[in-house]
């Protein structure tokens, strides 16, 4: 069916409308307010071509101490050249709240370093046909010019970044994970509500399409909607936005569609988490609210997604472009040779556990992407192979079943995990395992005998 948007989607969804992406780095308490001077030192120090550098024309930090705009000129693939503008600034540092910390793995003096940070350096810019890419240069600008920053903010996702993540992504020749473009909030419901959670984006808008949410969500279930939440934006990412309230599918047996906020928040009434009082100009618009529909007796129902949670935990199809597929098995690679000296080091654990993804030619494939991407659990690793336990039963190869430990090529591999006491990590968070596994350095060397490494 038809459905009449909002103005501001329509201009969102035909760039008529477009946000910065806004990032900040917040410098060490000691370091004075970087001046103009210093500043252009600095950046003619960059190991990319800047075309030039010039004060704005016309602010638009109100708190800014100066401006400048910058141009930056790269060179396509196919050897054309792109024109880049940013702009650079730099204001009194804020205090984070303290639950922005919480995602970072921090010592109790680095937060300190944090909370006593004086001045802050911004980098904004207008993504492009692929955000990930520009995002990923605004990582590599930032952290090569400012190197020395105790933490950085991503003002237009309200995420906070530990400096380790920040350099480690930046010195990558592959983007990090899509869900960097992006935070996930959960807002859960109070006592006297019971309502379920309140699940939202920050940090789709900059790149042309509206937020995500999800009403009424179970506590149980918050994990496995956020999942679907990711596959959701990275599949709006690359291949654009869904008609409204019209089905799109996801992953296999998982149909959703969408409802502008204001229509949707309207349809379900009062008196829940994220309704109209819960509302502020932070949470406000263009946002579109993720429902199951399902047949009733006279019209169409539309449930919250947490009804997918089981077949969420069955492992099921889920739905990635060949462009997400390939980005996140360049990133794996790149990264492999951490994994496997995890591996070497762990792999023999009970209760650490390694797992690869590989995809599979289907039986009858369209193409050679027409891949069934698995999860296999490692065993031993050699030079190309490993050799592995199949995870997940198939869904289009015949000769394959879950549970049968075969030698699989290396050169397959889309994805791999890490399980163990202190979280799970993959090659995208594979730094912050790292670096907390260097702090808990003598209490694993005195229980290297011991099947239990450390406690969480």
């Amino acid at each position: 069916m038809a459905l009449d948007l909002p103005s501001e989607y329509y201009s969102l969804l035909t760039g008529e409308h477009q946000e910065s992406s806004m990032l900040i780095a917040l410098l060490p308490p000691q370091e004075a307010c970087p001046d103009v001077t210093g500043t252009l030192e600095r950046l003619k120090q960059l190991p990319w071509p800047l075309r030039g550098v010039r004060p704005a024309y016309k602010g638009t930090i109100p708190a800014a101490r100066w401006e400048l705009e910058m141009y930056l000129d790269e060179e396509t693939e196919d050897e054309n050249s792109e024109h880049r503008e940013f702009r650079l600034w730099v204001v009194p540092s804020e205090r984070f709240e303290d639950f922005y910390l919480e995602s970072i793995p921090l010592r109790d003096d680095e937060k300190e370093l944090i909370t006593s940070s004086r001045w802050s350096v911004g980098l904004s810019c207008w993504f492009g046909a692929d955000p990930l890419v520009d995002y990923h240069l605004q990582l590599k600008l930032l952290s090569s010019a400012f190197p020395e920053a105790v933490a950085y903010y991503d003002a237009s996702a309200f995420r906070a970044r530990g400096p380790l993540w920040v350099k480690d992504a930046a010195m990558a020749a592959t983007p990090p994970a899509i869900d960097s473009l992006f935070s996930i909030h959960t807002v859960t419901s109070g006592p006297s509500n019971g309502s379920g959670a309140w699940m939202h984006t920050h940090g789709l808008i900059r790149c042309g399409y509206p937020e995500l949410e999800m009403f009424k969500i179970p506590e149980d279930a918050v994990d496995v909607c956020g999942q679907l939440m990711n596959v959701v934006a990275a599949l709006i990412l690359d291949s654009g936005m869904p008609e409204p309230a019209e089905s799109f599918w996801p992953g296999v047996g998982i149909e959703l569609l969408w409802l502008p906020a204001e229509k949707a928040v309207s349809r379900l009434g009062r008196k829940y988490t994220g309704d109209f009082s819960d509302r502020d100009e932070i949470h406000s618009y263009p946002s579109a609210v993720l429902f199951a529909p399902r047949k009733g007796l006279f019209m169409r129902r539309l449930l919250p997604p947490s009804i997918y949670k089981h077949h969420m935990e069955d492992n099921p199809l889920l739905y990635y472009s060949n462009s997400e597929t390939q980005r996140m098995s360049e990133l794996a690679k790149e990264r492999f040779s951490r994994f496997r000296d995890l591996f070497s080091r762990f792999g023999s654990f009970d209760d650490w556990l390694f797992v690869v993804k590989l995809g599979y030619l289907k039986d009858d494939p369209e193409d050679e992407f027409d891949r069934e991407h698995l999860w296999f659990r490692v065993e031993t690793i050699g030079e190309q192979e490993c050799k592995a336990v199949l995870l997940n039963q198939p869904y289009a190869l015949a000769s394959m079943q879950e549970g049968q430990e075969a030698q699989h090529d290396l050169s397959l591999m889309s994805d791999w995990r890490i399980h163990c006491p202190l979280g799970e990590f993959s090659a995208d968070t594979v730094i912050h395992l790292q670096r907390l596994l260097k702090s808990k350095e003598s209490e694993i060397e005195a229980r290297v005998g011991s099947q239990h490494v450390f406690s969480k």
